[in-house]
């Protein structure tokens, strides 16, 4: 899959309202391995029988493998994750940037840059970057 840069998503803002852009933007994010279970073992509060011993010997061994699949798999699974959030951190930088230059906000006061964007972050984060354009838009309309 192609890398999403700026001047791809700006590229595609020409043919698409800011919306579906933002949405086109989200669709360059990827997911991590699924997350790998960690094994439990189950204890029983009595081994009364052979046959209830035999039986918990039989999970032990099958937790040992579970543990040992796990020490494996756990790794891959935790750099994948690392991996897929630093790569959507930079996707979501590319529309953070986006979001900014179409609703004007780079065209306000320095002075005022920081207490407008966490107006309209705090306001629109709940509901995803469409709604903080929408906040970000109005509170730049007003200088």
């Amino acid at each position: 899959m192609e890398k999403l840069t700026l001047e791809i998503l700006l590229d595609k803002s020409k043919e698409l309202d800011v919306y579906k852009t933002i949405e086109f933007a989200k669709s360059f994010y990827i997911e991590s391995l699924p997350k790998v279970p960690k094994p439990f073992l189950k204890t029983t509060d009595s081994l009364n029988t052979e046959k209830d011993v035999d039986d918990f010997i039989v999970k032990a061994k099958k937790y040992v493998n579970e543990l040992e699949n796990y020490k494996v798999q756990n790794p891959f699974y935790l750099k994948s994750k690392e991996k897929s959030q630093e790569h959507n951190r930079e996707v979501d930088s590319i529309i953070e940037f986006f979001i900014k230059e179409e609703s004007g906000f780079n065209n306000i006061p320095d002075s005022s840059k920081k207490k407008v964007w966490e107006k309209a972050s705090e306001d629109g984060s709940s509901y995803g970057f469409y709604e903080i354009f929408v906040k970000l838009e109005s509170l730049c309309e007003l200088f």
